[in-house]
């Protein structure tokens, strides 16, 4: 059963848009907050009890987070949320130039938060939104094209026994994770943890750093050429460089 979570201290907003799920998904559940902490706790317990009296168990399959909350902004509660969340997330705002440049700055590596529902919210636009990245399953992150010469680093198999080290080249990359071409075919398993090099930016410095990224294998192909590694093992420090690079490749892009 579709579940969402809507986080918004207007009553009518969340009727709103309660009402846009119900009408597109019939037998929706709607779980409502109106603060960043009670949504927090709705999505730690991922046990609670929704207006229809019916106990949920299961992580919702999409946030809508307001902008405004009482005891923190939307893009805050995001970047919080984005911590242990993976699906969809739709951020609702009033136009506003400070809230644009916002989102700008912080979601742009995100093609759900980032593409945010004008309030007051129009069936239309949150239609759009739920068919395209709720039914549709379309990418929430944002993938940038993005050519560079790495090395994936594997685990040494003992003492005294070197890491492996498989060179090739990044094709793209994403907050989650980056497609890498590797220079020969390596028996890399599904599941298998590595670490990326990557030139990472420095904070406020000019130039870069090389920098070893957490990740492990997600998918490879038959002759083991190509493979796709996920950061699910990220600190917050090689987190907030990723940010960096991605945030240099955006700008990038956008001159």
């Amino acid at each position: 059963m579709t579940t969402v979570l809507i986080v918004d201290s207007s009553k009518p907003s969340l009727v709103m848009s309660s009402e846009v799920f119900k009408d597109k998904i019939p037998g929706i559940i709607v779980l409502v907050a109106s603060s960043g902490q009670q949504a927090l706790d709705i999505l730690d317990k991922s046990n609670v009890q929704p207006n229809e009296n019916l106990t949920v168990t299961a992580t919702p399959d999409l946030c809508v987070v307001d902008f405004d909350l009482p005891d923190t902004d939307g893009i805050t509660l995001i970047h919080t949320i984005r911590k242990f969340y993976r699906g969809p997330i739709f951020l609702t705002a009033y136009p506003d130039a400070v809230v644009k440049n916002a989102i700008e700055a912080e979601l742009f590596a995100y093609d759900d938060a980032g593409m945010w529902v004008c309030k007051p919210v129009r069936a239309e636009a949150l239609n759009e939104r739920i068919e395209r990245f709720l039914i549709g399953k379309f990418r929430v992150q944002r993938r940038f094209d993005f050519t560079q010469k790495t090395r994936l680093l594997g685990k040494s198999e003992g003492r005294g026994k070197r890491t492996p080290k498989f060179p090739g080249q990044v094709i793209n990359i994403s907050i989650g994770g980056a497609c890498i071409q590797l220079a020969s075919a390596a028996k890399l398993k599904i599941g298998e943890e590595v670490s990326i090099e990557l030139p990472i930016p420095k904070p406020e410095k000019a130039g870069a750093a090389t920098t070893q990224l957490k990740s492990q294998v997600v998918w490879r192909t038959h002759d083991g050429k190509r493979i796709g590694v996920a950061f699910d093992k990220l600190s917050d420090q090689g987190h907030r460089g990723l940010e960096r690079l991605l945030r240099q490749l955006n700008s990038s892009a956008d001159a």
